[in-house]
Formats: structure tokens, sequence, C-alpha cells
């Protein structure tokens, strides 16, 4: 545990404490189903959460997985977006991943630490789930 603290702490992330809390404990179930009808998302373990990924020459941790998206779409449309868009675009990049489904990837948003979100990668669109928050999973 202390390699992976020593980890999240080099780069300068803080996972929510409830949600921490809850990665470790005996609770934790790596399924989720968001929608009846979907496959579920498969929530990452903590040690998941600090393995080292490299997306589009970014090398980042698995839980900061959008700041390598978000790097290219930024670099992509650097003409096309106003400052408006840049600044929601660099918000999202700050944002911890906790899971994903298949290419989709599920994410705390970084203003609340309660709000989930799914970050579509190939068109670069969210989508915020409506009927459930990290407190949810942590109390399931």
């Amino acid at each position: 545990m202390k390699g992976i603290e020593k980890k999240l702490k080099n780069n300068n992330i803080e996972i929510p404490k409830i949600y921490l809390d809850y990665l470790v404990s005996n609770n934790f179930d790596s399924e989720l189903t968001i929608f009846e009808d979907e496959d579920e998302f498969k929530l990452y373990t903590l040690e998941d959460l600090c393995k080292e990924l490299i997306i589009d020459g970014e090398k980042v941790l698995q839980v900061q997985e959008l700041k390598g998206y978000i790097k290219t779409i930024l670099e992509v449309n650097e003409d096309f977006f106003d400052e408006e868009e840049k600044k929601e675009y660099e918000k999202l990049s700050k944002c911890l991943v906790i899971g994903c489904r298949n290419t989709d990837v599920l994410f705390i948003d970084k203003q609340d630490n309660n709000t989930l979100y799914i970050f579509h990668p190939d068109g670069g669109d969210t989508e915020k789930i409506k009927n459930i928050k990290l407190e949810n999973i942590v109390k399931r």
C-alpha cells in the first residue's frame, strides 16, 4: 500500500476518502450496473488505478486516463475551440477515472467528488449519470 500511496502523491492525485476506503475494504465490488440493458462497467482496483498507461504518447496513471485523451483533443481542435471550450476540457482532464466499459471511461466530477460521468473517447463526449453517485457505489 505504501508504494501506491507514494505513486498517487507523486502524481498529485487525491482519491476521495470515501472511495479510497471503499477500494481497500472487503465490500469492494468491481462490477457496476449503470444502465439496465447494457454491459456492466468494471471498477478499477486501487492497484489498477496506479498502473501506468501511454495514451497518444502521454504517460499517465490509469486514474489520470482522461489527461491523455484530453491532451490530444485539445491539440487536434486547437483552431476550432474557443477559450471556454478549452477550459472545460482542461477541467475534464483533472477528473479521476474509476472504471470502464469497452472504450467508455467512468469518472468522478472533480468539482464535487461525487457526480459520475462517462467519457466516450471515440467522440470526446461526456454523459452525466443521473441515477448513481459515488456515494451510492460505496454504500451498496
